[in-house]
């Protein structure tokens, strides 16, 4: 072997050794993300390319609470992951896989989930203000006190009794504080419960109630436990919009029909939900009434 055959296998070793180098550095310098269970995957790979391609997201560790705003997660692979509290407004997650993921109490807003999968993705209490959802999978989501408005798109698949209607994703425990769905009709959609909006005449809930009339009144008594309307009891100092309307009937002495609420709800004002009134929720107080003593 010449001086000159000898030089040009050097310079070929160098060239490997440099492009170890940089592949190393590259794998070094990748974010993480941390799963439900605790565990780091690092590098995050990208979808579908399991021990293949390493993404290219380099930016801050993908954890709870993290700030990932505007973030490029295009096409990441992150089953489980663990982003409760996170902030991923106006994040790139096209076709991103986020099954069984933990997003809650995360940020979302102007998020870009085009073709993500979120199938089994704990989305509780979750803000998906001007997301885009279009073709998103969200099968078998909890969303679960979710909020939005103003989303553009249509997921492929939404949970069952959930749909998206103006921009607005409603079903059970919805977050609609504020929600503007004036002549909104949401009893012609057959995936959708009737009773969310108390148009269900065929509705016989599990509850109590007593009722009294009298001579220029009358008045009502119900008890109507929380599992009955399908949500959890809330907590002390919660807040809840809703109100109580009376329909229908004839009141003399000219046999008009009466509507009456406990809050102002004018026929205009039907499906609005900012016009409803507030219930605030205290911790229950103990029972300090006396007690009998017991017979001999």
């Amino acid at each position: 072997m010449n001086a000159m055959q000898v030089s040009n296998v050097v310079r070929c070793l160098s060239s490997v050794v440099f492009l170890v180098v940089c592949i190393t550095s590259a794998l070094t310098e990748a974010a993480s993300y941390q799963k439900t269970d605790g565990t780091i995957v690092d590098p995050i790979w990208e979808r579908g390319n399991w021990d293949t391609n390493a993404h290219p997201y380099t930016g801050p560790n993908l954890e709870p609470s993290a700030d990932l705003t505007d973030a490029d997660l295009y096409n990441a692979e992150l089953t489980d992951a663990n982003l409760a509290n996170a902030n991923l407004s106006g994040a790139e997650l096209r076709w991103a896989n986020l099954t069984d993921a933990n997003l809650t109490r995360a940020y979302l807003t102007n998020a870009n989930l085009t073709g993500t999968i979120l199938a089994s993705a704990r989305l509780i209490n979750l803000d998906l203000s001007r997301a885009n959802l279009t073709n998103a999978n969200l099968t078998d989501a909890n969303l679960t006190g979710v909020s939005s408005g103003g989303i553009a798109g249509t997921p492929s698949v939404l949970p069952t009794n959930w749909q998206l209607t103006q921009g607005y994703l409603i079903g059970p425990q919805a977050n609609l504080t504020g929600a503007d769905l004036a002549n909104t009709d949401l009893t012609e959609r057959g995936d959708f419960p009737d009773e969310i909006n108390g148009k269900n005449s065929s509705w016989d809930g599990k509850y109590e109630h007593a009722t009294h009339v009298g001579k220029t009144y009358w008045s009502v008594e119900m008890a109507i436990p929380w599992k009955t309307l399908r949500r959890q009891a809330p907590e002390a100092g919660e807040k809840i919009k809703g109100n109580f309307r009376l329909g229908g009937g004839e009141r003399p002495p000219m046999n008009l029909p009466e509507y009456s609420s406990w809050s102002d709800m004018r026929m205009s004002r039907t499906m609005e939900a900012k016009h409803f009134g507030t219930w605030e929720f205290q911790a229950r107080k103990p029972d300090t009434r006396s007690q009998e003593p017991e017979g001999e």
